[in-house]
C-alpha cells in the first residue's frame, strides 16, 4: 500500500518521553533517534563538515535546510551522518532520517510514505494516521513544531521529493541530500547548498590506508598514487578497490592498476557483485533520470578525449544551437554528471566518461557524424585563431565544415592566444583522436594550427609530439606537399629543442620533396629554416648561403614577409662573420619591409629589430644597442613570447656588460635565466656561465 513504508527502509528506534494531545487522541511523545550508523572510514571533508557547522545553527523565524548535493559515489550520505552524528547532542528531540531512494535500484520512496513512517516513528498509532498526504503532512508539521529536531532526507530525486517532509518550525534544522543540485529548494525555502567534489589526492590514500590498511599502502606507493588515480578519487571507486585488495591478502596493489589500466573494462573492475557496489549500475540511476534528449548529450559527452569541453564545442558533438547546448549541460551539470569547473567548460571525471563512453559504443553512425563535427569545430577555430597569431603562414586550403559544427569567433591576438591556452590540450588529444578514427585532413591540419602558438609558448615537446601524429597521417593519406610542409615543421621544432641532427634530416626531406614538385614557395621557407638551424650549429657560411637563396626564393613568389625575414636572418649571419655594417643594412631593410606590410607581424619586426641591435653591440655602439634591444623586449612581452624575451634579454645583458654596467647586465641576465629554467631549455647552462664568468 502507498500508505506503508517498505520495511526496513526508515529505521524505527524511539524513546518514549510523555503524551500528546491530538484531538480525540492522545500519542506517547518519542524522541525518535534513527541515524544509521556512520561510515567507520570517512576521512578528510574538514572543510566541508565546518560549512555544516556555521550554516545548520537553528534560525530564527525559518527552517534551517542545507543540500548536499554532488555526483554518484562521491559520499554525500557520508558526509551528512557523519557531521549528524557529531550534531545530535544540539537536538535533545531527535532525529529523524528516511532514505527516499530517488536513485537506486527500488522504485523512489513517495512522500506520503515518508511521512507515513515519519508519523509513526513520532509515536502516531499506524491506524490514528491520516490517509490524505496533505493532512499527513499537517500533523507531520504539528508534532515538530517547537521540538529541536534534526531531519536528514537522504537520496532525494528533486525538490518535490522533499518538500513536504519540510518542517514549518524555525527549531528544527533538515539535512537533504541528493544528485540533483535542488536549485528550487534554494530560491524558495532558502536552502543552503553544499556540492561535494573529488576527495583530495592526501585524503584519497588516507582511505586507501584505512580500507585497505597501511602496511599494504607503504609497500607500493606509486601503485597507490596510481590506483588513486585510476580510481578517479571518487569515494565509492576507492571503497571498492580497497575493498578488493583487502580481501585478497597475498595481492598485489599494482595487480589492481594494471587491472584497472585499461579503461574498456575499468568500470567491470570496480564491481563487487552488489548492486550497490557496482559504478556501472550506480552511475545508470543518475543516466536513467535523464530526458531523451539529454540521455543523448551524455553519450555524446564520452566520445570527447579532451581534459574538458567548451560549450561550442559541446554544440558542435550535440549537433545544437549554442543555447539549446548550453541548457543540456545545465541540466547535466544540476545533475552532477559534467562540472562546469571554469566558465563555459565542462569535465567528467574518468570514470563517468568511461561509462558515457560505453553507451555511446552502441551507435557507430551517430558517433562519426558527431566525432566530424567536433573535429570540424576544432580544426576551423584554431585557424581562426592561428590566422590571428601569424597573417603569413603557408596559405591552406580547410575542407568545408559538418553542417551543425559551431566556430568560435577569433578575431584578435590576445583572443588568439586565450583560445589557444584553453584548448591546445584538447586539439592534442583530438589529433590522436582523428588519427584514430580515420579523419586524415584533421589529422595533420590541427597540429599546423598549433606550430605558431606552440612556437612562442616554448612547448615544442608538445610541438613534436603532435606534428609526429601530423607525420605518419600526412605520409599514409597525404600527398608529398602535405609530407613536405609537415617535415620542414618538424625540421624547426627539432631546432628549437636542440636535436639538430634530427632537424637537419627533416628539412633535407621537405627540401627534396620542394624541389621535386618545383614548389618555389616551399623551397624558400625550408631554406630559411636551414640557415637557422646553420646559424645554431655554427655553420655560418652555410648559413649565409641558405639565407641568400631563401632571400631570392621570396623575391620570385613576391612574398614580402618571406623576404624580411630570410633579411634579418641574414644579417645575423654577416655579423657572426663580422660583416657588421652588411649585417646593419639588411637588418634595416627588413624592418622597412615588416613596417610597409599591410598585416603587421611584430614577431618578425621584433626579431629584425634584435639583429639590427646585435650588429650595432658588435659595432661597439653599446648605447645604441640597449635601445633597440629594449625595443626589441617590448614586442615580444607583447605577443608574449617568453623564448625570444629570453634571448634578446641575454644579448642585453652582455650589451649592459660592454658597456661597463655589470649590476644591469647581471639583473637582466637572471631574467635570462628564469625564463630558461620554466622552459627547461639547454640554453640555461650558457646564461649562468655568463653570470659567473
Amino acid at each position: 500500500m502507498d500508505d506503508e513504508p517498505p520495511r526496513g527502509s526508515i529505521v524505527q528506534a524511539s524513546v518514549i518521553h510523555g503524551d500528546i494531545n491530538l484531538g480525540d487522541r492522545t500519542t506517547s511523545q518519542v524522541i525518535p533517534c534513527q541515524l544509521p550508523a556512520h561510515t567507520p572510514a570517512f576521512v578528510g571533508r574538514q572543510n566541508e563538515l565546518d560549512w555544516l557547522d556555521e550554516h545548520m545553527a537553528a534560525q530564527p523565524n525559518t527552517v534551517t535546510i542545507a543540500v548536499v548535493n554532488g555526483a554518484a559515489g562521491i559520499g554525500k550520505t557520508a558526509l551528512a551522518l557523519t557531521w549528524a552524528h557529531r550534531a545530535k547532542q544540539h537536538f535533545p528531540d531527535g532525529q529523524l532520517y528516511v532514505d527516499l531512494r530517488g536513485f537506486g535500484s527500488q522504485e523512489p520512496m513517495t512522500c506520503s510514505q515518508a511521512l507515513h513512517g515519519f508519523l509513526t516513528s513520532l509515536g502516531v498509532a499506524p491506524e490514528a494516521v491520516p490517509t490524505g498526504p496533505d493532512a499527513k503532512a499537517g500533523l507531520y508539521r504539528s508534532l515538530v513544531h517547537r521540538r529541536s529536531l534534526l531531519v536528514v532526507l537522504d537520496n532525494a530525486r528533486d525538490t518535490e521529493h522533499v518538500r513536504a517532509l519540510l518542517p514549518g518550525s524555525s527549531t528544527c534544522v533538515v539535512i537533504v541530500t541528493s544528485r540533483s543540485r535542488l536549485d528550487s529548494l534554494a530560491a524558495r525555502e532558502g536552502a543552503h547548498s553544499l556540492s561535494l567534489g573529488l576527495l583530495d589526492h592526501t585524503d584519497a590514500i588516507t582511505l586507501l590506508e584505512r580500507r585497505a590498511g597501511r602496511e599494504r599502502v607503504a609497500e607500493e606507493p606509486e601503485n597507490a598514487i596510481e590506483l588513486v588515480g585510476r580510481c578517479a578519487r571518487l569515494p565509492l571507486a576507492l571503497s571498492i578497490a580497497a575493498a578488493r585488495v583487502a580481501n585478497r591478502p597475498g595481492a598485489r596493489l599494482a595487480e589492481l592498476v594494471e587491472e584497472l589500466g585499461d579503461e574498456d573494462s575499468r568500470l567491470d573492475a570496480l564491481d563487487l557483485g552488489d548492486v550497490d557496489l557496482d559504478l556501472r549500475v550506480v552511475f545508470s540511476w543518475s543516466y536513467r533520470a535523464l530526458s531523451p534528449t539529454d540521455q543523448t548529450a551524455f553519450r555524446l559527452l564520452g566520445l570527447h578525449v579532451g581534459p574538458d569541453i567548451s560549450d561550442l564545442a559541446a554544440a558542435s558533438l550535440f549537433g545544437v544551437s549554442l543555447p539549446e547546448c548550453r541548457r543540456q549541460l545545465g541540466r547535466l551539470a544540476a545533475a552532477h554528471l559534467v562540472e562546469e569547473h571554469l566558465p563555459r567548460r565542462f569535465r567528467m571525471h574518468d570514470l563517468l566518461r568511461t561509462y558515457a563512453a560505453e553507451l555511446a559504443a552502441a551507435d557507430d553512425h551517430a558517433n562519426r557524424a558527431a566525432a566530424g563535427r567536433l573535429l570540424d569545430h576544432y580544426l576551423h577555430s584554431s585557424w581562426a585563431a592561428e590566422r590571428c597569431l601569424y597573417a603569413y603562414r603557408d596559405p591552406v586550403r580547410l575542407p568545408q565544415h559538418e553542417p551543425g559544427a559551431v566556430v568560435a569567433t577569433v578575431t584578435t591576438y590576445a583572443e588568439a592566444v586565450a583560445w589557444f591556452t584553453a584548448e591546445h590540450a584538447v586539439l592534442l588529444a583530438a589529433t590522436g583522436q582523428a588519427r584514430a578514427q580515420g579523419f586524415h585532413q584533421h589529422a595533420w591540419l590541427l597540429p599546423w594550427s598549433l606550430v605558431t602558438y606552440y612556437d612562442r609558448l616554448g612547448h615544442w615537446l608538445d610541438e613534436i609530439r603532435v606534428l609526429t601524429t601530423a607525420l605518419e597521417s600526412a605520409t599514409e593519406h597525404g600527398d608529398e606537399l602535405t609530407l613536405g610542409r609537415t617535415l620542414r615543421y618538424l625540421g624547426r621544432a627539432f631546432t628549437l629543442v636542440g636535436e639538430h641532427q634530427q632537424a637537419e634530416e627533416h628539412y633535407r626531406r621537405a627540401l627534396a620533396i620542394a624541389e621535386s614538385l618545383r614548389d618555389t614557395e616551399s623551397q624558400a621557407r625550408t631554406h630559411r629554416g636551414m640557415s637557422m638551424l646553420c646559424q645554431i650549429t655554427k655553420e655560418y657560411e652555410e648559413a649565409l648561403a641558405h639565407g641568400e637563396t631563401a632571400i631570392k626564393q621570396f623575391q620570385q613568389t613576391g612574398n614580402k614577409n618571406g623576404e624580411a625575414r630570410s633579411l634579418h636572418t641574414l644579417a645575423r649571419c654577416q655579423a657572426e662573420l663580422g660583416s657588421y655594417e652588411a649585417a646593419l643594412g639588411h637588418s634595416r631593410e627588413a624592418i622597412r619591409l615588416f613596417r610597409e606590410l599591410s598585416i603587421s607581424d611584430p614577431q618578425g619586426e621584433a626579431s629584425a629589430v634584435d639583429s639590427y641591435a646585435y650588429a650595432l653591440h658588435r659595432l661597439g655602439h653599446h648605447h645604441d644597442a640597449i635601445t633597440h634591444y629594449e625595443h626589441a623586449l617590448v614586442l615580444w612581452r607583447r605577443l608574449g613570447n617568453r623564448f625570444y624575451e629570453a634571448g634578446t634579454l641575454t644579448r642585453l645583458g652582455a650589451a649592459h656588460r660592454s658597456g661597463g654596467n655589470a649590476q644591469q647586465a647581471n639583473e637582466v641576465l637572471l631574467l635570462a635565466l628564469d625564463i630558461y629554467q620554466q622552459l627547461n631549455h639547454p640554453d640555461v647552462e650558457l646564461v649562468r656561465a655568463t653570470l659567473t664568468a
